[in-house]
């Protein structure tokens, strides 16, 4: 259960904390400082793409802070860097920040994309549930089984 947690939370990120960024998030002006892509193989030996990037802002107060952020997929052939991005991020929790566009921008969206991947989660983890609860043996809670006598 805590491993399918962990994967909710690398895919889906969190999402209280996108909530509240949804809610009571300051913007930004920043700029991407860096990204890459890598590529790996699939199970039919197709190119499978991701990326990764950093990016930093500047706090009101003159603080700076970076946060990265990672995807499927290529990056853009015409990105160029620096690239200056807003960014959404918590006054009381800076840490906690995205590139403005980057989760839900409604609350009925929250709503939804909370709904969907909580599914996901669901339907994960389902059979190992079962085996939990029907434990390892099924066969002993089953009657006897009699043959009878000739």
């Amino acid at each position: 259960m805590p491993f399918s947690i962990a994967f909710w939370f690398s895919i889906f990120g969190n999402p209280l904390n996108d909530l509240a960024l949804l809610r009571r998030a300051k913007t930004a002006q920043g700029e991407i400082t860096s990204a890459e892509e890598d590529v790996g193989d699939g199970d039919l030996g197709q190119a499978i793409w991701t990326h990764r990037a950093e990016y930093a802002f500047k706090l009101p107060d003159g603080r700076q802070v970076i946060g990265s952020f990672e995807g499927s997929g290529r990056l853009r052939r015409d990105l160029t860097i620096p690239l200056s991005v807003e960014i959404e991020y918590l006054p009381e929790n800076p840490t906690i920040s995205r590139v403005k566009g980057m989760g839900a921008e409604s609350f009925p969206g929250w709503i939804m994309r909370t709904l969907l991947s909580f599914a996901f989660l669901t339907m994960a983890v389902a059979p190992g549930i079962k085996l939990l609860t029907m434990g390892a043996h099924p066969l002993s809670r089953q009657k006897e089984l009699t043959l009878p006598h000739p």
